[in-house]
């Protein structure tokens, strides 16, 4: 389920208000590769097909909620009305955006469609006293591309630091010699704001605990792209 909806759909023979483009038919079809790019998401590229052959048209975007901004003649078909424009690279990018835009050819207008450029990381937070519970909240700027079932996940950490050696929870003890995430429970999806907690099995009883030990749970958040994180650190 995506965060948040185009501003219409595309219904033959149907007119629209927009800005730049007053009340105007939708023609053709306008795409990005990716609706929301990550780190890792290779390139974006903006394509329109079946609009008016030979034609250059006029960009209008809303980035982040700000009013439509006009580019006169950004983007001209081929012969069969289509065209490619771009890449754009992640690395250029220097915060989160959501935008959306669509193309005025004069006649008609194309549908409008929606990118999100997710750069900043989540943040988390720890709301519990261990460890008798572990449970908190979640964040993501508003501009980005939040918290999705499709995307996000939600881990928790258990480390006995006490030195010389780090172990882990491992479900039975803290006799794990690496690292051990174990998937906890997140609810509110889709957000930009969602809350994290664990069962009794999703963590470690108290009796797992031994005095004079120096523990450290954290809660890992991943939002598609990033991680946010937060721990918290006690003496048993």
């Amino acid at each position: 389920m995506r965060l948040k909806s185009a501003l219409y759909c595309l219904f033959p023979a149907t007119f629209f208000l927009l800005p730049g483009a007053g009340s105007a038919t939708i023609c053709g079809d306008a795409y990005y590769n990716h609706t929301i790019n990550w780190p890792r998401t290779s390139d974006l590229y903006f394509t329109v097909a079946g609009a008016p052959a030979s034609t250059c048209g006029d960009l209008y975007v809303s980035r982040n909620g700000s009013a439509y901004q006009k580019t006169a003649g950004w983007i001209c078909t081929d012969g069969a009305g289509t065209a490619t424009k771009g890449p754009w690279t992640y690395a250029s990018q220097t915060g989160d955006e959501t935008a959306y835009g669509y193309i005025d050819w004069g006649t008609c207008i194309s549908p409008t469609v929606e990118h999100i450029w997710d750069v900043s990381n989540p943040t988390a937070t720890i709301s519990s006293s261990a460890p008798s519970n572990f449970y908190g909240s979640a964040s993501d700027n508003t501009w980005g591309a939040g918290f999705d079932s499709s995307w996000t996940f939600c881990y928790g950490e258990y480390a006995d630091v006490t030195s010389p050696t780090t172990t882990w929870w491992n479900g039975s003890g803290y006799s794990g010699t690496s690292q051990t995430l174990w998937t906890i429970t997140c609810s509110g999806m889709p957000s930009h704001s969602i809350s994290w907690s664990t069962t009794s099995a999703q963590r470690p009883a108290l009796s797992d605990h031994q005095s004079g030990h120096h523990y450290v749970w954290t809660v890992w958040i991943w939002d598609g792209g990033h991680w946010g994180t937060a721990s918290t650190s006690f003496w048993y």
